[in-house]
């Protein structure tokens, strides 16, 4: 199943109010942050593979990205202090976020094409990019009318704290594709559903 922006929505705004984060401007900062994600995760993550299996070129498919939100808490703590954004609600937002960001990576997907291995298995990760994921997440908070004076930094340090987790996400793939009784090994390119 892929990523689907209301899902995340939803699933932010709960967990926001989990932590206790709640005011008129909660549902705003859920759509921000989700719109950022999503737009990024479809548009612009790119996945890559290590592959096993027999010879050949198949597609990759793996229906579960894994990455627990204990392993993003802290980089994305970090990530809001480095790009300025402080106060006592910082731990609180972080772990909603991270909350957020490993349940929805469970239901996103991946796909992808492998060279070198049409049977078999591989281990995607997945690369991020700050340079698109920054200016995606600023113009998300702006359409949510999140333009306050620390809006740039807020959604700067959301994508960075996002970004810094990626690498460390984990998924399955299974390949497919024409079968042979070569041994072989390969590597995938592809993207997040």
């Amino acid at each position: 199943m892929p990523l689907v922006l209301p899902a995340v929505q939803s699933l932010l705004l709960a967990n926001l109010a989990g932590n206790t984060i709640f005011g008129v401007s909660s549902p705003l900062l859920a759509t921000a942050v989700a719109t950022g994600f999503v737009t990024y995760a479809q548009t612009s993550l790119i996945a890559t593979s290590v592959d096993v299996g027999t010879a050949g070129i198949g597609a990759g498919v793996a229906p579960v990205i894994s990455l627990p939100s204990a392993q993003i808490i802290g980089p994305m703590i970090a990530a809001l202090t480095a790009a300025g954004v402080n106060g006592p609600s910082k731990p609180q937002l972080a772990n909603a976020i991270s909350q957020t960001l490993s349940a929805s990576l469970l239901t996103a997907q991946i796909v992808t094409v492998n060279t070198g291995v049409g049977v078999g298995t591989g281990k995607a990760t997945l690369v991020p990019n700050s340079a698109v994921s920054v200016p995606l997440m600023i113009a998300a908070f702006t359409g949510s009318l999140l333009i306050g004076t620390a809006s740039v930094r807020l959604a700067t340090g959301i994508a960075q704290g996002i970004d810094a987790v990626l690498p460390s996400a984990t998924a399955v793939l299974a390949i497919a594709g024409p079968p042979s009784p070569i041994p072989s090994s390969g590597v995938g390119v592809g993207k997040v559903l």
